[in-house]
């Protein structure tokens, strides 16, 4: 190795990324957010991103200071899933292995779900072999259901930083290519299954990967989706878009606080528990008492009963619950409520038939 390749000061880092940028055909971009490992001590940060053969690619290169100005660099890679796998599954390489087991995956890394069969499908060979080689390099890897992510410091050259690179983007085609023949989550199975009957059903689509259910109906169009942001926290939402909006302006939300009856300007229907739970603006009194109708009120307060938050403007409405909606049963529920209250809304305003 030439002396040329290794960073003589931290000012090769930079120069080191963009090289590398060119190499791999991605873009140099502002850093954004810290590094996993980096802490608020880095320098000279510059992001990367782009796509390299077919993977998407987010990362950033730095300088950690350390009280000097070494030339040693702080890397992170995140490789993300263009489907994420549904799952609660945290696998986290550990700083130091632990002597409490005997599997060298799990004296490697720190393992957390609670869908076992899963867990042992995915992390087989050759997944097995490639996170192990992760950790034997001196990377920290960390693979979740929406990404695998590795980061490292220290490295010291631009060869280090090549390798570092290669290396991850191996892992990241080694996980395409197991989530080909992956059988699905046992949260992704039921799922799927229980909205695709919903689907037929109600005539709609499914979106099996995406777990995203649509649908058209009189007024407007549904949307119905499933967000993981993190372990253990899940997320099922619900939209409609009504078209057109409603001849007026609107808004309705469920009451998150006093400061909404403080600071806001409520209009009351007259119903006590409603009046409660609701905080209403319109463009007129006359106008809010009529979309508002008793059946309107009574679709407001089944919907928001499912979940915990609820919004309704003339344009959409949009709801939120903290869990997920598995059940068969349940999401046709939901769903029918939702029709319900489009119905309620657009036929109100609009003086028409009842919806059935």
């Amino acid at each position: 190795m030439s002396s040329r390749d290794y960073f003589d000061s931290a000012r090769d880092i930079p120069l080191a990324a963009r090289e590398l940028a060119a190499e791999l055909g991605v873009d140099v971009v502002p850093h954004k957010g810290q590094l996993q490992t980096g802490g608020p001590f880095i320098l000279d940060a510059l992001g990367l991103r782009g796509t390299v053969d077919g993977q998407e690619l987010h990362a950033t290169v730095a300088h950690r200071f350390v009280g000097s100005m070494l030339g040693t660099a702080l890397v992170a890679c995140e490789l993300p899933f263009r489907r994420p796998l549904w799952v609660d599954l945290s696998v986290t390489g550990r700083t130091v292995p632990s002597a409490e087991f005997s599997d060298e995956l799990e004296s490697e890394f720190a393992i957390s779900t609670e869908d076992e069969p899963f867990r042992r499908s995915l992390l087989a060979e050759p997944v097995r072999g490639a996170l192990l080689q992760c950790t034997r390099a001196g990377y920290r890897p960390l693979l979740d259901d929406q990404r695998f992510l590795m980061s490292a410091y220290g490295l010291g050259s631009r060869k280090e930083l090549r390798e570092f690179f290669r290396s991850a983007l191996r892992v990241g085609a080694v996980l395409r290519d197991r989530q080909r023949t992956l059988a699905r989550s046992g949260n992704h199975a039921q799922l799927a299954r229980g909205w695709l009957a919903c689907a037929r059903d109600l005539a709609g689509t499914l979106d099996e990967d995406a777990l995203t259910l649509e649908l058209e109906a009189p007024g407007g169009a549904l949307r119905l989706w499933v967000e993981h942001p993190r372990y253990g926290s899940w997320l099922t939402s619900l939209s409609v878009a009504l078209d057109p909006p409603l001849p007026g302006e609107l808004r309705i939300t469920t009451v998150s606080g006093m400061w909404e009856r403080w600071f806001t300007s409520d209009i009351e229907v007259g119903n006590p528990e409603f009046d409660k739970q609701f905080v209403v603006r319109a463009s007129s009194r006359e106008y809010a008492e009529r979309v508002i109708s008793p059946e309107t009120q009574s679709c407001l307060t089944t919907l928001a009963a499912e979940g915990s938050e609820l919004l309704v403007t003339e344009g959409r409405v949009e709801w939120s619950a903290k869990r997920l909606v598995t059940q068969p049963d349940d999401t046709k529920r939901l769903l029918h409520s939702a029709l319900r209250l489009l119905d309620a809304l657009t036929r109100h305003a609009e003086r028409r038939a009842a919806y059935r």
